[in-house]
């Protein structure tokens, strides 16, 4: 199966998400088979807008963290606009996010920002965001509409220092946001967070999730957390 490798400089696809959509970018493989995703690491810029991807099924006992996006060290980056379609899928995250040597006087951003993800009953979490290094890692998670049949978690954060998760709808997982780590720290505004009777809206492990105004800004709080069950 093909896999894209990019390693270093920069790497732009499709338009800026105002765009008509038939000026998509299709990403998928050919009818009845599956490609291995896209692989960045060190890059200055990653600009990945207004696409759609399908059909990434990544296999082999080399493969620890399957993911359709995987980003590794790369300080600029923005995932926007785009559709991941992984519904018939149980085994890859859309989105994953590691920085292991990040220097503390680099600025990082990392953005992703009213795409749109559907993925089946998956084990694994649709977004991952994690820092190894000793400075730990921004990240602003905006608009997005999260779709699953039957999810395990949403958005994973470890090591996340400025986190800022607003304006998303997360449906049918089993915890739509996961924080770890004694240093995160996450912005938790407006988010739409619902599913079946056994939904954790947000799981924190020695994290911190703001959910009120710092000063006289708000910038936590006015979420919805709701499930559904069947009265017996």
């Amino acid at each position: 199966m093909v896999k894209w490798n990019i390693d270093g400089g920069e790497f732009k696809t499709g338009l800026y998400p105002d765009t008509p959509n038939e000026l998509k970018v299709n990403m998928k493989s050919q009818s009845g088979a599956y490609w291995n995703g896209i692989d960045f690491i060190g890059c200055d810029l990653v600009n990945v807008s207004n696409t759609n991807f399908e059909n990434v099924k990544l296999s082999g006992p080399e493969i620890e963290n399957p993911s359709a996006l995987q980003f590794v060290d790369c300080y600029d980056m923005i995932v926007s606009g785009c559709k991941f379609n992984f519904s018939n899928l149980d085994s890859i995250s859309c989105i994953n996010l590691n920085y292991i040597e990040t220097e503390d006087e680099i600025d990082v951003s990392s953005n992703i920002l009213y795409n749109e993800f559907n993925t089946g009953n998956n084990q694994f979490s649709t977004i991952i965001c994690a820092g190894f290094a000793e400075s730990v890692i921004p990240i602003m998670i905006n608009g997005n509409d999260f779709n699953s049949t039957k999810g395990n978690i949403a958005i994973f954060l470890c090591n996340v220092s400025a986190g800022v998760i607003k304006n998303n709808d997360i449906s049918n997982y089993s915890t739509g946001i996961n924080v770890m780590s004694s240093t995160s720290y996450v912005d938790l505004y407006n988010n739409d967070i619902d599913g079946d009777s056994s939904i954790s809206g947000a799981g924190i492990y020695n994290g911190t999730i703001n959910l009120g105004p710092q000063g006289e800004v708000r910038t936590g709080g006015f979420n919805e957390i709701s499930s559904r069950s069947e009265c017996q």
